[in-house]
């Protein structure tokens, strides 16, 4: 019998914990609401570029789908999908349909 693939949820709230373990952000109350990126309680361009490349590599491996999620199109979004980490959700959710 094999196991079930991780979610993307469950995908996406390891590697943040993970992260904001390994750089000393507490990760004990994460949530959909928690910031990530371009807020004074974010994380940093360099731990966003990791998590950015964690994730692509984690969808690829369990979802087995292959996604950018750093492209053209999201710089020049006015609603950052890295905002928290209910926006990023969403933004992959997004990338996996297509």
């Amino acid at each position: 019998m094999t196991a079930a693939a991780p979610t993307l949820e469950f995908l996406l709230m390891d590697i943040v914990k993970r992260l904001f373990d390994e750089i000393g952000i507490g990760s004990g109350n994460l949530n959909n609401e928690t910031p990530l990126y371009g807020t004074r309680n974010g994380i940093s361009s360099l731990s966003l570029v990791r998590l950015i490349v964690d994730l692509e590599e984690a969808v690829e491996i369990h979802l087995l789908k292959t996604i950018t999620i750093a492209d053209e199109k999201v710089l020049s979004m006015s609603n950052s999908p890295f905002k928290n980490v209910g926006t990023l959700h969403d933004y992959l959710e997004g990338l996996i349909a297509n």
